[in-house]
């Protein structure tokens, strides 16, 4: 079938190609890791699903599975959820299965959520300005992604005070897959690159401590 993942090919066809066969792969490991966690009893699994920008298949799989909590980037973009509104909710969340017994559960995150956070898309669209001023005025800019520290201090030097703050706010791992070059094909940030379940997780992590610091205060 002359089709390719992204659907930018002629294809006489009333369905997405392939959409079915990835909502149906990872329905069934959410399936298993939803199964490990209720009999760990000890265990969240924040699972990041493919799709790029819109959460189809994260929405279906959700349907399939009916996992703890599945993040849908567009109802968040309606909401205008902050970042830290995100955290909130799924600290709540954790909580309040907590104090029911259950210290587990499963949460879907669609790859391209951290395009849906307004703080966060807005950070996205300054270093992409400022990779493209940095590159445009020095010849020795990294062509595929900025490794050096030199690099790093161009584009951030680039960046407003709210971006930079909040950039420096992330975890180190999350500023290293922010920086990386964009796609070619669309000029987007290389979302399957960027662990945002990874950074909601610890996130959360930070969250119920600071909770349990301030309780017992």
């Amino acid at each position: 079938v002359p089709a390719s993942i992204d659907g930018d090919l002629l294809v006489h066809s009333e369905g997405s190609i392939g959409f079915d066969t990835a909502c149906r792969v990872y329905a069934s490991i959410v399936g298993n890791l939803a199964t490990d966690a209720a009999s760990a009893r000890k265990y969240w699994y924040f699972v990041r699903i493919m799709g790029r920008s819109p959460s189809h298949i994260t929405l279906a799989c959700a349907n399939l599975t009916q996992p703890n909590v599945a993040l849908i980037g567009e109802e968040l973009e309606a909401k205008r959820m902050s970042l830290s509104a995100i955290v909130s909710s799924l600290a709540d969340t954790v909580e309040a299965r907590a104090a029911n017994g259950k210290h587990f559960g499963v949460v879907l995150i669609p790859e391209g959520l951290i395009e849906y956070i307004p703080e966060v898309n807005a950070l996205l669209r300054e270093i992409s300005y400022a990779r493209r001023n940095a590159k445009s005025s020095s010849s020795s800019f990294g062509r595929k992604t900025p490794t050096s520290y030199a690099d790093v201090l161009k584009i951030e030097a680039l960046l407003s005070p709210w971006s930079k703050a909040l950039l420096e706010s992330m975890p180190a791992f999350i500023r290293k897959q922010l920086l990386l070059e964009e796609q070619a094909s669309d000029h987007k940030a290389q979302l399957s690159q960027i662990e945002t379940e990874r950074l909601l997780a610890e996130l959360v992590r930070l969250e119920l401590g600071r909770r349990r610091a301030a309780a017992q205060m």
